[in-house]
């Protein structure tokens, strides 16, 4: 993957903190902005920068959730009653495609 490592902070924008939030990673001194968030109001751009910044950590969760739901699949599926065995592939595909949307 080639986006900055994590982790991402939220910091108040430069100039008038009340119009954006930056995400940035990196220590002082080395500080990289991954993005500018604004939105209509402060609520939402916090919002919005919480959820950018917390990327890089549920990409991680999601790629190990993925990673052991497809070994609890090839080991245990065949105890699985007849509606899982459907469901729980499309879970790992849906997992899999969001992992590829981001990487």
């Amino acid at each position: 993957m080639t986006y900055t490592p994590g982790p991402w902070k939220v910091q108040p924008g430069s100039g008038d903190s009340e119009y954006a939030f930056n995400v940035v990673a990196g220590e002082p001194g080395s500080v990289v902005l991954v993005a500018n968030v604004a939105a209509e109001d402060h609520a939402t751009r916090r919002a919005n920068a919480r959820l950018i910044a917390s990327a890089p950590d549920l990409l991680a969760a999601l790629g190990d959730t993925a990673a052991t739901l497809e070994t609890m699949l090839l080991e245990f599926g065949h105890l699985m009653q007849e509606g899982d065995r459907e469901g729980r592939p499309k879970v790992l595909a849906a997992a899999r495609a969001a992992i590829e949307k981001a990487s």
